[in-house]
């Protein structure tokens, strides 16, 4: 149960797009309190490698009061082999207000 009186968030895989090369899409979402504005740490892990298997994403998102979404796309390069079950990425997340949804 969350407090809707805090900005609650999560990330979704959204999907590994093949448009102008490789890339894994992420959606950092927020529901409950969105007034105010508020700045998320990104990190990522796993077992590609940061900057020889994928471009290294921003290293923080800023929401501005009432944005419930931001999209971050991460670059697969062309030799990297991520199937998402030997190599995978993931996204962490750290909020300046609120609280991280689990599943």
């Amino acid at each position: 149960i969350y407090n809707n009186e805090q900005s609650i968030w999560n990330v979704v895989t959204q999907s590994h797009s093949d448009q102008d090369g490789n890339y894994l899409v992420f959606s950092v979402n927020r529901s409950g309190d969105t007034s105010q504005t508020a700045t998320i740490n990104l990190a990522t892990s796993g077992t590609a490698k940061a900057g020889i298997d994928y471009d290294v994403p921003a290293s923080e998102l800023t929401f501005a009061a009432g944005e419930t979404q931001k999209t971050v796309m991460i670059k697969i390069k062309p030799e990297a082999e991520i199937d998402g079950t030997s190599e995978y990425v993931s996204l962490a997340i750290s909020p300046s207000i609120g609280t991280i949804a689990t599943p």
